[in-house]
């Protein structure tokens, strides 16, 4: 990965991942690619919250940087760090900085697990 490369989260159509879900805000969180391949996750003050799950517990976060491991949940949907990375290895291949489609795996029933 070459460069930084923000996307969205949330139950609206405009975002790069869309969860179909009740409990998801329409823009729930931001998800940021970093250079050297790890990932930062940011909660847009959402009232049902982020979480991520290291090991056996969860935790709600503001924001943070992601293991390998992690799994988040986003209201009541979850998605693994590894899926966050491909979002964000398929945004590096992109030739410019915009964007037209949604993600390819976008979650129609709002499960991710």
């Amino acid at each position: 990965m070459s460069r930084i490369v923000a996307r969205t989260v949330g139950r609206k159509g405009t975002c790069d991942v869309v969860l179909r879900d009740g409990s998801v805000s329409r823009c729930h969180a931001e998800v940021v690619c970093l250079p050297e391949g790890r990932i930062h996750v940011a909660d847009r003050a959402t009232g049902s919250g982020t979480f991520v799950r290291r090991g056996d517990e969860w935790h709600p976060i503001r924001q943070a940087l992601l293991d390998p491991g992690d799994v988040l949940r986003f209201g009541a949907c979850t998605i693994t760090a590894g899926e966050l990375g491909a979002l964000c290895v398929r945004a590096d291949a992109e030739p410019d900085e915009g964007h037209s489609s949604q993600d390819d795996a976008s979650a129609e029933d709002g499960s991710r697990e």
